[in-house]
């Protein structure tokens, strides 16, 4: 790997990102393959995507293709209405913050939905800059999903829920995970093709459930822009990207649930963590039956006062 890679890497996803910019209300196709990996081999996964990938990994593509590594941190809040139905559809909206080397660098919001009914591997993306200026007199901020979205954005995020028939202001915080996403980006002329992403997901909350899934993604922008036979082929590139991993790491399973989904099943079924997220509402539900305990106490020894007045 070059030293100044990177460089022309960043170079290149600003050039394409100015070409190609999605405005929030145009969907991205997101192309990807999610693989769940045991936790005793996700060090030697990530030896082998790093140490080997020119050899193993890559030996399916073209000479030109250029390798950079990097690791970046995430923290996302999903979010989802009383009835989970974006968790019944396997879609989702989240508030995500993006770290590198400690620095917090990007805020926004994504909505995913299906694109391929019960395919999984292709999904639509929605970004939504982030409302970083709360204006005073904004009332609809006090919703926990609206306080991240602009005004001007609003409409177009309940246009994308409409389906499930729910608007923003419905939504509530359901579940809230940190990632710790380590890299390899493969680029071609020094334009992103695709990024080979080890992803460890944590629970936010104690006791901190955990589990790690590797992505091979595609570039949102060039393949929402490609045409049909672009398409297929970076289908392919990806495909023989998966079955080259496959190779060498047979324990790895295709899972294509997404990450809201997994975590919140995981939550769910630790009571710990489910005490520990709600843990709010436990301490207000304790202060209130206190505070009923004291009123009865006091009404209690109030009549027994009365009653030796009286006697």
């Amino acid at each position: 790997m070059k030293e100044n890679g990177i460089w022309l890497l960043i170079i290149g996803c600003v050039l394409l990102g100015t070409s190609l910019r999605a405005q929030p209300q145009e969907a991205r196709l997101e192309a990807e393959y999610k693989l769940s990996v045991p936790a005793d081999q996700e060090e030697a996964l990530w030896e082998f995507l790093t140490e080997k990938r020119s050899a193993e990994v890559v030996r399916y593509l073209d000479s030109s293709i250029q390798t950079v590594v990097s690791a970046e941190y995430f923290i996302d809040e999903y979010f989802d209405n009383e009835s989970l139905v974006l968790f019944e559809n396997q879609a989702g909206v989240r508030y995500r913050k993006r770290y590198v080397s400690d620095t917090l660098v990007k805020e926004l919001v994504q909505i995913k939905l299906s694109f391929k009914e019960g395919d999984g591997v292709v999904r639509q993306e929605f970004k939504f800059d982030h409302y970083d200026k709360v204006k005073k007199n904004d009332r609809l901020s006090a919703y926990p999903l609206w306080k991240h979205i602009a005004p001007k954005d609003r409409s177009l995020v309940n246009l994308r829920l409409a389906k499930f028939g729910i608007e923003g202001a419905a939504l509530t915080k359901s579940v809230k995970v940190k990632q710790f996403r380590r890299r390899v980006y493969l680029s071609k002329n020094n334009l992103p093709l695709a990024t080979i992403t080890l992803d460890r997901v944590t629970g936010f909350y104690f006791p901190y459930p955990a589990f790690t899934e590797l992505e091979l993604e595609l570039n949102e922008l060039l393949y929402t822009d490609a045409d049909a036979t672009e398409r297929a082929k970076m289908d392919l590139l990806n495909k023989q990207l998966k079955e080259g991993i496959l190779t060498k790491f047979p324990d790895l399973q295709q899972n294509q649930t997404p990450k809201y989904n997994k975590m919140k099943l995981m939550v769910e079924q630790n009571w710990m963590s489910t005490v520990y997220e709600n843990y709010v509402y436990l301490v207000l539900g304790g202060l209130a039956f206190y505070a009923l305990f004291m009123v009865y106490r006091h009404q209690i020894l109030r009549n027994k006062k009365l009653a030796l007045h009286t006697n």
